[in-house]
C-alpha cells in the first residue's frame, strides 16, 4: 500500500526543474510512497493555505524540494547594521526559492509530520531553509552543468547519492512509524 505524501514544490519554470521534480516522484513511488501536491486546480476560493491544509491533512510526511526560483546577484545582509556585535555583510549568487516552501514545511511541522529538506545549492537559509531546522536534512543538489557534464546527468547522479538514499531511508523509517501510530486503532 502506498503512503501519501506530500511534495513542496515551486512550480518549475525550467526543464532541469521540471526533469528534477518527475525524477523524485519516480523515486518516492518506488519507496511506496503517494505523491500529493497541491495545484491551482485545487483551489477553489481565495483561500490557498486552507487548500494546502486540507490536502496535507492526508498525509504522514512532507518532502520540501527547494530549488531556485528568484536569483540575488548582490546583496546586503543586515543592512546598514548599527548594533554592538552586528555588522554587514556583501552576498553575492544568491538564490531565493518560493515562500510556499517555507509555508508548507511550518504546517508540516505544526501537524507533526516527517520533513525531509532537499536543497538547491546556494539557495538562501533562513527559516525552516537553515540547516537542521526541520527535520531530516537532505544532501543539497546543483543543476551545475560544467562540473556534471550535463544537468540530467546531475539529477540522475544526485538521485542515486548515497547520501540521498540514506535520507530517503530515515524518512521512509518516520513516515512508516507516523502512518502505523495513526492507524493502530482503526
Amino acid at each position: 500500500m502506498l503512503i501519501p505524501i506530500y511534495l513542496s514544490h515551486a512550480t518549475p519554470h525550467k526543464k532541469e526543474q521540471e526533469y528534477l521534480k518527475e525524477s523524485l516522484t519516480k523515486l518516492l513511488e518506488k519507496y511506496d510512497f503517494d505523491v500529493q501536491t497541491i495545484k491551482a486546480s485545487d483551489i477553489r476560493t481565495n483561500d490557498s493555505i486552507g487548500a494546502i491544509k486540507k490536502r496535507m491533512k492526508t498525509c504522514y510526511g512532507l518532502i520540501a524540494l527547494a530549488y531556485g526560483r528568484r536569483s540575488i546577484i548582490s546583496s546586503i545582509n543586515k543592512y546598514n547594521a548599527d548594533l554592538s556585535g552586528s555588522q554587514s555583510k556583501k552576498e553575492s549568487e544568491r538564490l531565493e526559492t518560493t515562500p510556499y516552501i517555507q509555508i508548507e514545511s511550518s504546517i508540516a511541522s505544526a501537524y507533526e509530520l516527517p520533513i525531509l529538506m532537499l536543497k538547491e545549492n546556494n539557495l538562501i537559509e533562513e527559516g525552516v531553509l537553515e540547516p537542521f531546522c526541520l527535520g531530516i536534512s537532505g544532501p543539497n543538489f546543483t543543476f551545475d552543468n560544467e562540473k556534471s557534464g550535463g544537468s540530467k546527468e546531475a539529477i540522475d547522479k544526485y538521485l542515486q547519492s548515497k547520501d540521498l538514499m540514506m535520507a530517503l531511508k530515515e524518512f521512509k523509517k518516520d513516515v512508516s512509524e507516523n502512518y502505523n501510530l495513526k492507524h493502530r486503532f482503526l
